[in-house]
Formats: C-alpha cells, sequence, structure tokens
C-alpha cells in the first residue's frame, strides 16, 4: 500500500483507495478530542458553545469527526489542539450524517477548512 492507500477502520481497502484517487489532499486517520461550535453565530463570529466531538480523519483541507449533535448552521468553528496551544478555524461543512454503524449513532461530519480564526497559547475562554 501507498501513503495514499490507508485504509479507514470500517471501510474495505479497494472502497478507500476509490475515494482516496478523489480526493485533493491525502486524508490520514486522526483520532483526537477537539470543541466544535455546531451553532456558531457567524455574523458576530461568537461561539455560542462548544461540544466535544471525536476526529475520525484529517487532510490539509479539512477533518471528519463524529458528534452528539448535528450542526445547525452550515460554518462551524472547531477547537483543535492541546490546552497550551488552541487553534480555533473556521470550516465549512461538506457532509453530515447520522452514523448507524456507530454504537453511539453520533453524527459524522465532513467539513473543508476555510481560515485560522484564533492561535493561542492559551486555551479560548481562560484568563491569565
Amino acid at each position: 500500500m501507498t501513503s495514499r492507500e490507508v485504509p479507514s477502520e470500517s471501510v474495505p481497502a479497494d472502497t478507500w483507495n476509490r475515494w482516496q484517487s478523489r480526493r485533493r489532499h491525502v486524508r490520514v486517520r486522526f483520532h483526537t478530542l477537539a470543541g466544535a461550535s455546531l451553532d456558531s453565530d457567524l455574523h458576530t463570529g461568537s461561539p455560542r458553545r462548544f461540544v466535544a466531538v471525536e476526529t475520525r480523519d484529517l487532510s490539509m483541507g479539512g477533518v471528519s469527526f463524529y458528534s452528539p449533535e448535528a450542526p445547525t448552521e452550515r460554518a462551524i468553528l472547531l477547537q483543535i489542539g492541546p490546552p497550551d496551544d488552541t487553534v480555533l478555524i473556521l470550516a465549512r461543512i461538506s457532509r453530515c450524517e447520522r452514523d448507524f454503524d456507530d454504537p453511539q449513532r453520533r453524527f459524522l461530519i465532513g467539513c473543508a477548512f476555510e481560515r485560522i480564526v484564533h492561535r493561542s497559547a492559551q486555551p479560548m475562554g481562560t484568563s491569565s
């Protein structure tokens, strides 16, 4: 297998390879907890609240993750990184579907990165 042929845990290798050949960027498995503001007020740029999500895979152009709820906006804010180096990224939803193979029946959400909104040596919402 080449670096473009890294099968997902639940997707057969031939299907994964076909999907990868259509992608602009190579996608790799990336499992971590992140925050997603699925109902941001994007007119003011203020996140209303962040929910914990579990990332599934990552590429230079976007990320997919599992969420207990569906987004209410097409554009969302993602909070990724360790507490001492948090990055806030504006992303656009490209797909959202309930994953019935997931034991928790979470939503699988795929999104494309738009831009980095904020990068901090301190988590958002904390003061020194």
